[in-house]
């Protein structure tokens, strides 16, 4: 019985299984307005590895999270269309000043597409990495159901 346990729990480990008890725990407390749904969602994902990405941001540079190891990340997940995401972008943008000494990278995966983001960034400033039509990766590779903005460490 004590290996049964011990393998299951092994096997949760990975980070496409935790997400997936993260994003039904988040919606049970969803569905029942549970107070704390927010406060405790991601928890579960703490600790685990990320998982691997590959990505060209709309500047054109290149993101391999193995190229990462040993650098602070922060993630931010966002779309033009959210008030709450533009708002946050001039402290966004001041992270990235205050802290491009300290190893710090900031990436920024929007659901928009690149013409949008381009034509968006001509009246704000974004002063760090950001992916465009990345919906997909959000919700199926990152595991990400919170609600926009939302920014991870």
């Amino acid at each position: 019985m004590a290996l049964l346990i011990i393998l299951n729990f092994v096997q949760a480990q990975s980070y496409e299984d935790e997400a997936e008890k993260c994003t039904a725990d988040f919606q049970r407390k969803l569905a029942n307005k549970e107070a704390d749904v927010f406060s405790t969602a991601g928890h579960c994902l703490v600790g685990l590895p990320f998982p691997y990405f590959n990505l060209t941001s709309i500047d054109g540079e290149q993101y391999k999270l193995s190229e990462l190891k040993g650098k602070i990340i922060m993630l931010n997940f966002w779309f033009i269309d959210c008030s709450s995401c533009v708002d946050q972008i001039p402290l966004l943008n001041q992270l990235t000043e205050e802290y491009k000494d300290e190893d710090f990278l900031l990436l920024s995966f929007s659901t928009d597409d690149k013409e949008t983001i381009l034509n968006f960034k001509k009246s704000h400033e974004l002063k760090y990495a950001v992916f465009e039509n990345s919906r997909d990766l959000i919700q199926d590779t990152f595991h990400i159901p919170y609600g926009y903005p939302t920014n991870i460490f």
